[in-house]
């Protein structure tokens, strides 16, 4: 954190860049919704709610190559390397000032966001366990 106050206070419009803490989930939709571009560079993530969550707002979004990141927003984002910083400010200025990009983007987070729901959520969970109940869940790993 340090670092990042660092760069912050070294901005040449600090008042640009608001850190906002913890954000109630029922705010969410509402900082979503007044974005102009959603960039989510995470280094590790284990689903990528927040770029599904970004693209049910219509907001284009910019992430990095992290597996479970590039599978969630497939075609539907800018897809950057993890730590690639040209990269990341490219496709955000892009995000930001490309007109044709941000809706082809919004149109195919529409589309991505399809492929995802709670209720296919708890459908597979709930046959992942009546496959273990019945003992036919996926083969051992041969060593």
């Amino acid at each position: 954190m340090e670092r990042l106050d660092e760069a912050l206070a070294a901005m040449g419009h600090p008042d640009r860049v608001r850190r906002l803490g913890h954000v109630p989930h029922d705010q969410l939709g509402h900082l979503y919704a007044g974005a102009r571009v959603f960039a989510y560079p995470s280094v590790y993530e284990g689903f990528g709610i927040p770029v599904l969550e970004a693209m049910a707002c219509d907001v284009p979004v910019v992430t990095t190559a992290v597996p479970a990141l590039r599978e969630v927003a497939g075609d539907a984002a800018a897809v950057v390397p993890v730590g690639d910083i040209d990269a990341l400010a490219g496709a955000i200025a892009t995000a930001w000032t490309d007109e044709a990009w941000r809706a082809q983007a919004v149109e195919r987070g529409r589309l991505r966001c399809e492929r995802y729901s709670w209720e296919a959520c708890v459908d597979g969970i709930v046959g992942i366990y009546r496959a273990a109940a019945a003992g036919s869940g996926p083969a051992p790993a041969h060593t």
